[in-house]
């Protein structure tokens, strides 16, 4: 059972619910109350249907300042894209806390997470002292929601873009917590009114519908030491709403498993066994950003048939991990081929191993070899490869390639 709900496309959203009876103009039309104000300008990043939401609060002052100056792939999350990084690898999202990878999922059209905000016009205060509009400071969260205007303007968004969610959704992401977990409250008072239903409390920072989970985490952009505290673990107060976050996620990807499709879906982290810490550090080294809620696992009839392009296996790739795709360009996704060293990427896409992990690569554009030659090298040493055996190669999505052994 699957529905046709689908998020904003990737770019400019053409809405102006909340301006009525003003008509669209993109960053040009503003509604003001009570010395708040929102301008119309909202924005949509990465996937239409994916299994992960993003959501900040709204632009701030270093994004929507941009808007005609910047391209559309670099406003979201700008000069905070570190932060968030940081966030989503606490919480399981991310193979690593790196900005490219950041980079890569905002731009990915048909990736697996949307990124927007819960306004997704800019809101700003009048600051009666500083005598200008404000798009961040204390408590801005908390203070507008808990306004009629503010309440209601979330509650347009809302109930535009988060009432009925694509099938595949399970995960929405909020990055703020607001003062003494007001704007978690907030939120969730929010959820329930534009989805009714069972909605019950996982923990401090979390709550499901028993269709999505909801959590919520730092601020990307919370001021001094509110974002190393939440990462800390527990090693501080705070660090525990973060430990809370990755159980919530947890509980994401259980939900998942139990999709109505009866897709039988991988387990958060999927890493080989391991012994001893220098085999938990490959491990931890290939562990995929996203992979808490990944595609659906190979059919197991077709890993039977052995589909996909065969590609035989030469003394190279097997004692170095070179795996060249040249004989099966057309299969690389779009913008995958990148220059000849790591200063020069591609766009990046998952490559899955059958049996092992998942990692996040490119293509050497110089020899047109995978660029993950080490987790190559140990997917064909411990299925046993010999020289002349095959791998199979299949595309499954859009930017997934899946790799299975093929004995000669």
């Amino acid at each position: 059972m699957t529905n046709s709900y689908q998020l904003p496309d990737h770019g400019r959203i053409q809405c102006a619910l909340c301006h009525h009876p003003q008509s669209y103009g993109f960053d040009r039309t503003r509604t003001e109350e009570n010395g708040w104000r929102i301008t119309n300008n909202p924005l949509a990043w990465g996937g239409t249907e994916p299994e992960v939401v993003v959501l900040g609060f709204s632009k701030g002052p270093t994004q929507s300042g941009s808007l005609t100056a910047l391209p559309h792939d670099s406003i979201a999350y700008r000069g905070g894209r570190s932060a968030v990084a940081k966030i989503l690898h606490h919480i399981g999202l991310l193979e690593r806390p790196e900005v490219r990878l950041v980079d890569s999922l905002i731009g990915d059209r048909n990736g697996r997470i949307h990124f927007g905000s819960l306004i997704r016009c800019t809101v700003e205060r009048w600051d009666e002292q500083e005598r200008f509009w404000k798009g961040t400071g204390g408590g801005m969260l908390d203070r507008f929601v808990a306004t009629s205007f503010g309440s209601e303007i979330a509650q347009n968004c809302g109930s535009t873009f988060l009432a009925h969610l694509p099938s595949r959704t399970h995960l929405v992401v909020m990055l703020g917590l607001g003062s003494k977990l007001n704007y978690v409250r907030s939120c969730r008072a929010l959820f329930e009114h534009i989805r009714p239903g069972p909605w019950k409390q996982l923990n401090d920072i979390a709550y499901t519908d028993n269709q999505i989970v909801v959590v919520h985490t730092e601020h990307f952009a919370s001021q001094g030491n509110l974002l190393p505290n939440w990462l800390s673990g527990e090693k501080h107060e705070r660090g525990q709403l973060g430990l809370l976050a990755q159980e919530a996620v947890k509980q994401a990807r259980i939900q998942l498993s139990k999709d109505v499709r009866g897709i039988a879906i991988p387990p958060l982290a999927r890493t080989l066994p391991t012994n001893g810490s220098a085999d938990r550090s490959r491990r931890d080294s290939h562990r995929l950003h996203g992979d808490s809620l990944s595609e659906p696992t190979l059919d197991p009839v077709s890993a039977q048939l052995g589909d996909g392009h065969a590609i035989p296996l030469t003394d190279g790739a097997i004692r170095n991990g070179n795996l060249s795709l040249n004989s099966i360009r057309h299969v690389i996704p779009p913008g995958g081929v990148g220059g000849t060293n790591r200063n020069e990427l591609g766009r990046l896409f998952i490559v899955r191993f059958e049996p092992g992990s998942s990692v996040e690569t490119d293509v050497a554009g110089d020899k047109m070899t995978l660029r993950c030659r080490g987790a190559v090298r140990e997917f064909l040493k411990r299925i046993g490869a010999k020289l002349g055996d095959n791998v199979r190669i299949r595309a499954e999505g859009s930017r997934t390639l899946v790799i299975t052994h093929q004995r000669r």
